[in-house]
């Protein structure tokens, strides 16, 4: 059976050469996918890169953002323990100048009483003198009461 062993020898080299073929295949498949792991891979890496960079843009702006209102804020409290500084050494000020109309009202409630009792002294002294004068014109007209009468009498 020549024709047999003919037909094993091409059966054989049919199944090497699709042995073969199919080890290719896989050897080509197997590239294939590690290439497109890779070019995944790549296509991650570069879009991680691109929203890191993104994110960073992004933060600093936020960051610039912060400082200037925390700029705009030290300024506000400057102005604000200024604003505090003169409040308190008006306050102070004023203070001050209360106490001062304090002592001067007070020495001029003293001036006020000595005047008062001055018055009431002077009136009372006055009331006296007018009871003295009254008195004294009492005995005045009644002198010249009797000096009429005694004149009318002598004449």
């Amino acid at each position: 059976r020549p024709g047999s062993a003919r037909a094993a020898v091409v059966r054989a080299a049919e199944e090497r050469g699709a042995a073969e073929a199919e080890g290719r295949a896989a050897a080509a498949a197997q590239m294939a996918v590690e290439h497109a792991v890779r070019e995944a891979h790549e296509a991650c890496r570069r879009e991680h890169e691109r929203s890191m960079a993104a994110m960073s843009q992004k933060h600093a702006a936020a960051l610039e953002r912060m400082r200037a209102e925390l700029q705009a804020l030290e300024e506000r409290a400057e102005e604000t323990g200024a604003a505090l500084g003169a409040a308190t050494k008006r306050a102070a000020s004023l203070d001050e100048r209360r106490a001062q109309a304090d002592g001067d009202a007070a020495a001029l409630h003293g001036r006020l009483c000595a005047a008062e009792e001055e018055r009431d002294a002077a009136v009372g002294a006055l009331s006296a003198s007018r009871a003295e004068a009254e008195g004294a014109a009492a005995a005045l007209a009644a002198a010249e009461s009797r000096s009429a009468e005694m004149r009318h009498e002598l004449c």
